[in-house]
């Protein structure tokens, strides 16, 4: 059974800052939240109430961020990886990584990848002393990646057939094994720079775009693929299960319950609502852990969280 409602949004934050990204734990159940100028990392339970804790990251400013467990996170600035040790109690920031143009977390924590402007990857762990990088060899151009579960995909430039965009699916925790899933992706792929979701059902999107490319059966030897017209500008997207999830630039959140890459004409909303945030949506992100939660936030800092049903009512 698919999702059918999304429940009443509740502001579960105000941080002052500009929100710039959103990572997640699921075994933890925990959720943070990342600002800018100045830089906190506010972490909170998923279920949105409950004991939080905001820190000052002694950071200049930020784009990114994963958390591998409880205690460490890594943020993103605009070229460097920082490790954030001890983050329940004195935060520690140490430099990991330089050169570096994306974070990719996992939705479980454990681990995570980024990727260097030189084309390099980098497995991001906790080690007993922080975090520990190890540089591999990307096979080419990844411009985006999402974990999900025990498989790596990523969206690449000049890999598909007549060297446009493609899509790989790998087995495991980084894309250097051989993929099990491949697809050519329309040139309309090419300016997406985020990979949401899962094999089930995998969305490029880009911020300010209307159109997002649907992937679906990705660990599959042949995923099916697909353009697909939302109608209205997106900032970021997020994937339960096989349900896509939006976050408009008008403040609303809209869920595309049962949509498919062969979807005809403007993709109708299941169901939407208006997060009512104040000031402009930045960021957001879905979890899964514990039932499914969208999460929300705005360049003066407000966080508001929305659970997503499934049944009647």
């Amino acid at each position: 059974m698919g999702f059918t409602r999304l429940a009443a949004p509740r502001v579960v934050a105000s941080l002052e800052a500009s929100v710039v990204a959103f990572a997640s734990l699921g075994k933890a159940r925990r959720v943070a939240a990342l600002t800018t100028d100045p830089v906190h990392l506010h972490v909170m339970p998923l279920t949105g109430s409950g004991s939080a804790k905001t820190t000052v990251v002694a950071l200049d400013e930020a784009r990114g961020l994963a958390l591998l467990n409880p205690d460490v996170a890594v943020v993103l600035t605009d070229d460097a990886l920082w490790s954030l040790r001890d983050i329940r109690h004195q935060v520690r920031v140490e430099v990991v990584a330089r050169d570096v143009r994306a974070l990719c977390a996992h939705p479980a924590g454990g681990h995570a990848l980024a990727f260097g402007w030189d084309g390099r990857g980098i497995e991001l762990t906790a080690g007993g002393d922080g975090v520990d990088a190890r540089d591999f060899v990307t096979r080419g151009d990844i411009r985006s990646a999402v974990l999900s579960g025990d498989h790596a995909l990523v969206a690449m430039a000049g890999a598909g057939g007549g060297e446009g965009p493609a899509f790989r699916c790998h087995p495991g925790t980084t894309p250097e094994s051989g993929a099990v899933g491949r697809a050519d992706l329309p040139l309309a792929a090419a300016g997406c720079d985020r990979l949401r979701g899962g094999p089930a059902l995998a969305v490029l999107a880009s911020p300010g775009a209307t159109e997002v490319v649907l992937v679906s059966g990705g660990a599959m030897a042949a995923p099916s693929v697909g353009t697909v017209d939302l109608g209205h500008e997106v900032v970021d997207v997020g994937v339960v299960e096989t349900t896509l999830f939006t976050l408009g630039a008008d403040g609303r959140v809209r869920m595309f319950d049962g949509i498919t890459p062969d979807a005809t004409g403007a993709a109708t909303p299941t169901a939407e609502v208006a997060l009512g945030l104040r000031g402009r949506p930045t960021a957001f992100h879905a979890t899964s852990a514990g039932g499914a939660r969208l999460w929300g936030g705005s360049d003066q800092g407000e966080v508001v969280c929305v659970a997503a049903a499934k049944g009647t009512l």
